[in-house]
């Protein structure tokens, strides 16, 4: 009685179609077929082959999307593993932006489910099965997301979360000794700290110590004898 447009019935011959909206449902009346995006599963109706938020959808799949009803934006959701698209009305959620008029594109790169809003690589959150993994570097922490068990040099200690074995200079370590590293990030340098009764290896920044040389390529080697903190530099002995 309200909505002159809303249909109850229709004509001997014609059709009623389900116009399904989010959040609404209205009925319409039509001559002839179907439209290509409804089936008439009931003799004399139309109803939707999509999802009720989709416009038109793949057509072996009617919660994906492939277009959208007028005030709504066409969000592709890619995980790791699967690509689907919904629709949304308003904006864009906080990790999509609309780079494309009536689209929300991921800002975050593949395998984050959220991510620092200017490092699209450096996850906030991972998709749910995912781990998320401390990627330590000197002077910088990030976080990325993987599948699966976490790698060789990390623990999960907290569930969900793989932290690594070493310190924070270490690629990779000596398995009981967390701050001997066996491994340099790139950009740093793998330093042999020998001693009269210990060698440790550590990680370096830029150029070898003055008592170092970088003998083989981001190696540095100490030059002087064992027992010498520091020595002559042409004779290694010489204290």
């Amino acid at each position: 009685p309200t909505s002159p447009s809303v249909c109850l019935s229709c004509y001997p011959g014609e059709k009623k179609i389900m116009v399904a909206r989010p959040g609404n449902v209205q009925f319409s009346c039509l001559s002839g077929s179907c439209p290509p995006n409804y089936v008439e599963n009931t003799p004399g109706e139309c109803t939707p082959k999509c999802s009720s938020d989709c416009f038109n959808c793949n057509p072996t799949t009617p919660s994906v999307c492939t277009a959208c009803y007028p005030g709504s934006k066409l969000i592709t959701q890619t995980t790791p593993t699967n690509t689907q698209n919904t629709c949304v009305s308003g904006g864009c959620p906080s990790n999509y932006a609309e780079t494309t008029p009536g689209e929300c594109i991921r800002k975050c790169s593949l395998n984050c489910f959220d991510c620092n809003p200017t490092s699209p690589s450096v996850c906030l959150s991972c998709y749910p099965g995912e781990k998320k993994i401390m990627v330590a570097r000197p002077g910088n922490v990030q976080f990325s997301c993987l599948s699966g068990s976490c790698p060789p040099n990390y623990v999960e200690n907290t569930p969900g979360e793989c932290t690594p074995k070493c310190s924070s200079d270490c690629f990779n370590c000596n398995p009981t000794t967390p701050s001997v590293c066996t491994a340099c990030y790139p950009g740093s340098k793998l330093i042999t700290q020998t001693t009269p009764t210990n060698t440790q290896n550590t990680c370096v920044s830029g150029g070898c110590p003055s008592n170092y040389a970088e003998t083989t390529p981001g190696e540095c080697i100490r030059k002087c004898s064992l027992n010498c903190f520091d020595c002559n530099p042409t004779s290694p002995s010489v204290c």
